[in-house]
């Protein structure tokens, strides 16, 4: 018999993400393979992350955060979400369509982004808090670009079961961000080394998926096929681009925001805060969103009851996995951010205190959120994240205009964007009870 006694520390969260997955049998070894992924890729990050709070200050940390959310507002539909109806069509030729549309949309999105950023750097550079980000424009359109093809790739993986490649994409962008990182922190680059880091993590994860990912685009299409599958996938940029706009709102913009407002020390702290709480939940929770995708895409076009159960086991599993982690993060943090990154971060600690019932909401909201797509329910998300979108900038705004302080605002924002969260698992359920077909019968074809 095997002992797992002296088994190394991944081996021990792969089981644990084994034991309380939502999925059964191979879907369980599926989110136990990206769970050991994102388990070493945390594993990294909390190594070295005290070391580059020793390198960078948080003002670079907060340069660091409003380049990310940026990228993520912008890169995150820069495809006009035609890369997240991949994992969808049952006719591999019907994803590949989408995937190469979804390739020429980031690629012409970069460039385009380019040209706007070189217009608007002068107008950057005049706006007070955010003036630091204006020599990286054009860093910020590449990244863009490398964060939409990451993307594609992602859900090109996702759609095959390859839920290796999964775990392995976040290993290379993990080590491609710290090594850069590290390197330009230690010849004291300032924040430009963070901003590098960042984009050649995302180029690295393109080139490696690029490599194993190229038997996907083998064979010919005609270009009557590659229309007819944009015209019939239409409700993702029609309604999905801006719904993963508002979305993504939610969680990238706050940063923005309090550098503009409270200065980009308050928005470095709120980073730290966000990477070290999110981060040990993330890497349980996002393998099982990415798995329930791939099975919730096939069990719609059978069994739409099978579908309601399994949007409920999900939920309930992923309470269990990650309340325990919320109540311990949200009990030792204030006492732990001095010791592990200097005593200049001891505000992140208190910060993380106040985003634990946010981040519990946000990972039950995301681990189920593709339940839209594969319903072609992209009006309901709409709806979603325009409610959340709004709930999140009345909690910074609005302690910002009375003048509150930064612990305030985020206290608001935490509340407002628990609403938000739980409204958007509500409509998900809704969404399968209403689904809209999105093959077309054979007489149409």
């Amino acid at each position: 018999m095997r002992t797992t006694e002296n088994a190394p520390a991944w081996k021990n969260w792969t089981q644990l993400a084994i034991r309380w997955s939502p999925l059964n049998g191979r879907l369980s070894r599926s989110v136990a393979i990206v769970a050991t992924g994102h388990a070493a890729g945390y594993a990294i990050l909390f190594l070295t992350t005290p070391v580059l709070t020793r390198l960078y200050n948080p003002s670079d940390f907060g340069l660091l955060a409003t380049y990310a959310s940026i990228m993520s507002l912008l890169g995150t539909s820069i495809c006009l979400r035609y890369d997240a109806a991949i994992p969808i069509p049952r006719e591999s030729d019907e994803a590949k369509n989408l995937a190469l549309a979804a390739l020429f949309f980031s690629v012409v999105g970069g460039l385009v982004a380019a040209v706007v950023f070189h217009f608007l750097q002068p107008m950057l550079v005049g706006y007070g808090n955010l003036s630091q980000l204006a020599p990286y424009a054009g860093l910020l359109a590449a990244n863009l670009a490398a964060f939409g093809c990451f993307q594609i790739f992602t859900y090109i993986a996702t759609r095959e079961q390859h839920f290796a490649r999964l775990a392995q994409l976040r290993m290379v962008l993990v080590l491609g961000t710290v090594v850069t990182q590290l390197a330009f922190g230690w010849i004291a680059t300032g924040p430009r080394g963070l901003v590098i880091g960042q984009f050649v993590g995302y180029l690295a994860g393109v080139v490696f998926m690029g490599i194993v990912s190229r038997g996907f685009f083998l064979g010919l299409i005609s270009p009557r096929s590659l229309l007819r599958t944009l015209f019939q996938y239409r409700r993702f940029p029609i309604y999905g681009t801006w719904s993963e706009i508002l979305h993504i709102s939610q969680t990238v913009v706050p940063p923005i925001l309090l550098a503009a407002t409270y200065g980009t020390e308050c928005a470095g702290w709120f980073l730290l805060a966000w990477r070290i709480v999110g981060a040990p939940l993330t890497f349980l929770v996002v393998p099982i969103a990415r798995v329930f995708f791939a099975e919730a895409s096939r069990i719609t076009a059978t069994n739409q009851v099978e579908l309601l159960s399994f949007f409920s086991r999900t939920l309930r599993k992923c309470i269990v996995v990650a309340l325990p982690l919320v109540v311990l993060i949200a009990i030792t943090a204030t006492s732990i951010f001095p010791l592990l990154f200097g005593e200049q971060w001891e505000e992140s600690g208190r910060y993380s205190q106040i985003l634990c019932p946010l981040l519990l909401c946000h990972l039950l909201a995301i681990s189920v959120r593709s339940i839209f797509d594969v319903t072609n329910r992209q009006d309901l998300q709409l709806i979603s994240s325009l409610a959340g979108c709004l709930l999140m900038l009345a909690g910074v705004l609005l302690p910002s205009a009375l003048g509150a302080s930064p612990v305030v605002a985020i206290s608001t924002l935490s509340a407002c964007s628990c609403a938000s969260y739980l409204l958007s698992i509500g409509l998900c359920r809704h969404a399968i009870n209403a689904p809209v077909t999105v093959h077309p019968t054979e007489s149409d074809r």
